[in-house]
């Protein structure tokens, strides 16, 4: 039996229109908490493949990465550094291009993604460090790594939220590669935008 080449994407992403007239509420909370301008196919392909999954997913956005004590910049720059580290085409476009929309410089962003040991200061490179070294090797944070962390300027109340958003970039990668979303023409507008 031959097999046959799957190409694009093999869950349907809710188009835009569809999304607005059915989920309203929900496109105007989306709008309003990630500052993206516009409804990510991520989550128009999760609620598609599954609406319950997909609204529970949209919260711990909303919550994690659109709220908390840590800056959101810091939080965009850990997404797309985490998503970059796993190969997530995606949300590493996704997360970059919101990320500079909300003010990173893009040579912050490369330095981050390129060479984060260069990446000033240092407290900003501990945490993006920590959310790689918990997604890649868990097994190296010890009661010594979180006193380095703290000594670096990441505060203890900070590492729970850290945690989180290490979670966050690694459940969003799984739906992003799994559900073979393709980038958003508007990511690319965005990050054309801030050239």
């Amino acid at each position: 039996m031959e097999k046959q080449q799957i190409r694009g994407p093999v869950f349907a992403v809710m188009s835009v229109q569809d999304f607005s007239v059915q989920y309203p509420s929900v496109e105007a909370e989306i709008l309003q908490y990630l500052q993206a301008g516009f409804v990510p196919a991520i989550f128009r392909a999760m609620v598609q493949a599954n609406a319950p999954i997909g609204w529970i997913s949209w919260q711990a956005v909303r919550e994690i990465l659109c709220k908390g004590r840590l800056p959101r910049v810091l939080k965009e720059m850990v997404l797309a550094t985490v998503a970059s580290s796993k190969n997530c085409h995606y949300c590493a476009t996704a997360h970059y291009a919101i990320g500079c929309r909300l003010g990173v410089p893009r040579e912050t962003f490369l330095t981050a993604l390129n060479s984060l040991d260069q990446l000033r200061p240092l407290s900003l490179r501990m945490a993006i460090q920590f959310a790689l070294d918990v997604t890649h090797r868990s097994q190296i944070i010890t009661p010594s790594y979180y006193a380095n962390l703290h000594a670096s300027g990441v505060a203890p109340q900070d590492c729970a939220e850290l945690l989180a958003m290490a979670g966050l970039a690694n459940l969003l990668t799984v739906y992003a590669d799994g559900l073979m979303v393709q980038p958003d023409p508007e990511f690319a507008a965005i990050l054309e935008q801030v050239a």
